[in-house]
């Protein structure tokens, strides 16, 4: 981007995330060619120009409802650009479509989520134990057996 967040130069896979060919994007605003961007990204970008520091890893979810889980999830770096001469000449940015292992990780979590309420729900003692010998996880009767 340059000073005004406008696009100088976008990549075929980044455009392709954004669901526009890079023409659409070359020359104009953020804002214009992602509306539906969510604030706190075009903030991060704005810091990024305003202060010449750059903001690493965040996690950008596009917009629509919490529980849709078809909506992309990128992970971004925006970093200051400067010339030759140290003047900035914009933003630069780094992203990665992260939708996949967020969607897997939140999986993860449920799965887990399922297993435990099921381990305290038993009357059952029930734990789990790494091949290595470290305890994982006790449910309440095996703490109360103990």
């Amino acid at each position: 981007f340059d000073p005004e967040l406008r696009y100088v130069r976008i990549n075929k896979y980044l455009a392709d995330g954004n669901n526009l060919p890079i023409a659409a994007h070359l020359g104009r605003p953020i804002t214009d060619v992602l509306p539906e961007l969510p604030g706190e990204a075009v903030d991060a970008i704005q810091e990024v120009a305003r202060s010449g520091r750059p903001l690493t890893n965040l996690t950008v979810t596009a917009a629509g409802p919490e529980d849709d889980p078809t909506r992309p999830v990128w992970e971004v770096s925006y970093y200051p650009v400067r010339g030759g001469d140290g003047a900035s000449l914009g933003v630069g940015v780094v992203a990665e479509n992260v939708t996949e292992r967020k969607r897997a990780e939140r999986a993860v979590r449920d799965s887990e989520a399922r297993f435990r309420t099921l381990a305290e729900a038993v009357p059952q003692i029930v734990w789990v134990t790494r091949p290595d010998g470290y305890h994982e996880y006790y449910n309440a009767r095996w703490y109360e057996f103990t």
